[in-house]
């Protein structure tokens, strides 16, 4: 069990590159409770996901930061998809896919990436890489899964996935 402000890294398996998972929980309590006044376990409704999955974006970033990723955009959108948030760490840009869930029942949050949600990532990233001059920094793809439970479990996986042809 750690304390709200430690967290865990694994490290990545051998031969597995630069990826890493790092797992902690946060005091999120504001993000928790406008996502909470507007939504219950059993709501559907899109202005609740909308509500919930801004309030992920919250303490997501609030725990980047805290990691010292340094936040340059969110919700970049495309007609081809989005990047929930887009940061640096240290000279690595990241494009951070976010996903919550109320509780891990039907599995945990990063469980709903896929490769259709990977492309739209993927591609929506390469529109913001056309607004930016060359030469491009190193980048990747990090991958964020939020528990909403009291506190949140927060999951950071660096290197979370690679671009798909």
């Amino acid at each position: 069990m750690t304390r709200k402000d430690e967290a865990i890294v694994v490290p990545a398996p051998p031969g597995g590159g630069e990826r890493g998972v790092e797992v902690g929980s946060a005091d999120a309590s504001s993000a928790r409770e406008s996502a909470a006044d507007e939504s219950d376990r059993g709501e559907t409704r899109p202005e609740s996901r909308r509500a919930r999955g801004s309030a992920a974006e919250e303490l997501a970033a609030s725990y980047l930061e805290d990691r010292g990723y340094r936040l340059i955009a969110r919700n970049f959108r495309t007609a081809s998809g989005e990047v929930d948030l887009i940061a640096f760490d240290g000279e690595v840009l990241c494009f951070i896919e976010v996903r919550s869930r109320h509780d891990e029942l039907r599995g945990h949050p990063l469980e709903t990436i896929d490769r259709k949600k990977i492309r739209r990532v993927v591609r929506a990233a390469e529109e913001y890489l056309k607004k930016v001059p060359h030469p491009w920094p190193e980048m990747r793809f990090d991958a964020v899964g939020i528990v909403m439970s009291a506190p949140p479990q927060i999951t950071l996986v660096r290197d979370a996935f690679e671009a798909l042809p």
